[in-house]
């Protein structure tokens, strides 16, 4: 008779099971419980040239015509965080969800212009995108201190 081997045990999965709870949080205080979000846990892929070593924790991809968004985040670096420093990370990548429909009609702009313009404005729009989720989510930890 064969032993069954044992599935190791996922070190991560009570940081990812926070992680999932404080995006679910947010989800409900800003209004997003329309979304369908599907979590990923993985090593985030630098899609950025020159981030001078600069590892993101979370990225988001959002499709708001469709209500649908899917949060991926690296579980190691998650479980480096204080739980107000995840619930911070948790609210920013939500926020990015409250201003998707913004980032969509940036795309369809961009479809319009010629390569280079739309490089520049990709390159402009990527910077605001990424200031204003932050800039809101300062505002919003600040409102709701939980």
């Amino acid at each position: 008779m064969k032993k069954e081997q044992k599935k190791p045990r996922d070190k991560y999965r009570k940081v990812k099971d926070k992680w999932i709870k404080a995006t679910e949080k947010w989800l409900k205080i800003l209004w997003c419980t329309e979304f369908a979000v599907t979590w990923y846990f993985d090593e985030i892929p630098d899609e950025q040239e020159a981030r001078d070593g600069y590892i993101p924790i979370a990225s988001i991809v959002t499709r708001p015509q469709y209500f649908d968004a899917v949060i991926t985040a690296d579980p190691v670096q998650l479980a480096t965080l204080n739980d107000i420093d995840l619930n911070t990370k948790a609210c920013h990548e939500v926020i990015h969800i409250v201003l998707s429909i913004y980032r969509e009609w940036g795309e369809t702009m961009m479809q319009t212009m010629n390569e280079k313009t739309a490089q520049g404005f990709r390159e402009y729009e990527a910077f605001v995108n990424e200031r204003t989720a932050s800039r809101l989510t300062q505002i919003v930890r600040r409102l709701y201190q939980n």
